[in-house]
């Protein structure tokens, strides 16, 4: 084994690539913002742990403009069981759904 090889697992990503690959999505899909549901991007185990350490990236886009919400989803309920999915919802905060 090389002293320098790397494997995937090793790879961190830093919050300018955080960032990056956010504001690319909603440049890609800025009519999703739109709707109630708003625009979902998957958080990665790698992602969780950085924003989990510094949530201010998702404030930077609250100052912008956008409702951020980061949600999970467990197998047992609220906060219980194994972590089934974690996603960021992105809305535009001018945006105000229709009552039905």
């Amino acid at each position: 084994m090389d002293d320098y090889e790397l494997f995937i697992s090793d790879y961190k990503p830093t919050k300018a690539e955080i960032r990056r690959e956010i504001n690319q999505k909603i440049k890609k899909n800025r009519q999703a913002t739109k709707t109630p549901k708003g625009l979902e991007i998957e958080v990665s185990p790698e992602w969780e742990k950085i924003l989990n350490n510094d949530a201010a990236i998702l404030y930077d886009y609250e100052k912008h403009g956008w409702k951020i919400m980061w949600y999970n989803r467990h197998s047992d309920g609220p906060a219980q069981g194994k972590l089934l999915r974690s996603w960021l919802s992105i809305k535009d905060k001018r945006f105000v759904t229709k009552d039905r």
